[in-house]
């Protein structure tokens, strides 16, 4: 992994293409080395085609290799990071909160060998994207959802913390401070849950500030 974590980042899951990837570039590299060396023995004279041949497919499969190992998806309490390239590198990456949704296909040998296609769907400027192949599909989707799960509940901490900060240091509290950091954390959850608006939000907020 190139991309430096954050000091308050965690890496919670590195995924790769299916082993898969690789089982079709290695049988044709079998298969044409095998009718080079037969070549060879029949027209020694011209050893150089064959072989040459057969180099450029076990290239490849060496190349699939390569591409598989630096080719990786992580998942940390923040972001999603899609790394890649096998000369260069080059970093995409999908922050949680960027994150709509998170889709997941299996045929029935993805089901057997589990691997499948992700998709993210993300913000409307950033659009839909599908990572394909890959293993442990299921997980990727669960491990996303409860990183999801745990950033909200982080935010939402700590919007309720600076408001009681801001709080502590503009008057005395006539209630306890952990009550009203509960109070306003239940708020700011059902704001972002939908329930409610804006307005109704910050209304209820200000009532809570003029009663502390």
């Amino acid at each position: 992994m190139h991309t430096t974590l954050r000091h308050d980042e965690k890496q919670l899951m590195i995924v790769r293409e299916h082993w898969l990837v690789l089982v079709l570039p290695a049988l044709l590299a079998a298969a044409v080395l095998a009718a080079a060396a037969v070549a060879i023995l029949h027209y020694p004279a011209y050893w150089w085609i064959p072989a040459a041949i057969a180099l450029v497919f076990i290239f490849n499969f060496v190349w699939k290799i390569l591409q598989r190992k630096t080719n990786i998806w992580v998942i940390t309490n923040l972001r999603v990071i899609d790394e890649y390239g096998v000369m260069s590198s080059h970093s995409v990456e999908s922050p949680l909160d960027k994150i709509n949704n998170v889709e997941f296909d299996q045929s029935v040998w993805g089901r057997l060998f589990n691997y499948g296609d992700v998709t993210l769907q993300t913000a409307a400027e950033m659009g839909e994207t599908v990572y394909r192949f890959l293993e442990r599909p299921k997980q990727v989707q669960t491990t996303i959802f409860n990183a999801q799960g745990d950033f909200r509940k982080d935010l939402i901490s700590q919007n309720a913390q600076e408001l009681a900060d801001a709080m502590r240091g503009h008057s005395t509290p006539s209630s306890g401070t952990g009550d009203f950091e509960s109070e306003m954390e239940r708020l700011y959850q059902l704001k972002t849950q939908g329930v409610l608006s804006e307005s109704e939000y910050n209304q209820r907020k200000q009532k809570l500030l003029d009663r502390e």
